[in-house]
């Protein structure tokens, strides 16, 4: 069984990755727990995860971005009113190379 058919259906995300909801979906970031982006959508579109895109999704997160003199994008995102999405429901759990893993 893989990862994908275990997670199918339920509320569960694994340990190292979660999908990150911002304003109502406006912005969603797969983020690792090092802090690393490793995906983003904004509008429901899939957007190349650059440096810069990184920092328009934080820019639009969080209207605060300003303040953060000194700190990380990744941390300004975590900082900002988000719900975490179980795997299922993640924008790239289709082609999510983790969930092809054999549990």
């Amino acid at each position: 069984m893989t990862y994908r058919e275990m997670m199918i259906g339920t509320e569960e995300t694994i340990e190292w990755c979660e999908a990150l909801s911002f304003l109502a979906g406006k912005v969603i970031v797969a983020m690792t727990n090092g802090g690393a982006v490793e995906s983003i959508q904004i509008d429901g579109k899939d957007v190349i995860c650059s440096q810069d895109n990184i920092t328009r999704a934080a820019k639009l997160a969080n209207e605060c971005y300003d303040l953060y003199s000194g700190r990380s994008d990744a941390f300004i995102l975590l900082d900002a009113d988000h719900e975490k999405l179980p795997c299922c429901e993640c924008p790239w759990f289709d082609v999510c190379t983790a969930m092809d893993e054999e549990c």
